[in-house]
């Protein structure tokens, strides 16, 4: 299995053996709407429990914070410190070896 998914089509075919540690999505997708994919699987139980971080171009992005079902977002361009800064919030060490080793490593 591989661990980026960049289609649409690919990601909703795999869903359902998808144990991630993190749904990093961009708002405008080339196939899709990323804000309707968070929506989707945030209320979805299968993945409700990974987080979600938003990537968007968008300069609202706090407002966008506010409106959707993501559990953080970032405006882009973005300082790479801070994009892994926000990963290591999102992700639980103690419960997930990958979130361990990217602490120890950035």
């Amino acid at each position: 299995m591989n661990d980026l998914i960049c289609v649409l089509e690919e990601f909703n075919n795999m869903i359902p053996g998808l144990k991630p540690v993190l749904f990093l999505l961009d708002v405008i997708l080339p196939d899709g709407d990323g804000l309707e994919i968070c929506q989707h699987l945030k209320t979805d139980s299968l993945t409700a429990h990974g987080p979600v971080l938003i990537m968007s171009a968008n300069f609202q992005v706090e407002k966008m914070k506010e409106w959707t079902y993501a559990d953080d977002c970032i405006a882009k361009p973005f300082d790479i410190d801070d994009l892994q800064n926000r990963i290591a919030k999102l992700i639980e060490p103690k419960d997930n070896y990958f979130a361990l080793k990217f602490k120890h490593e950035s």
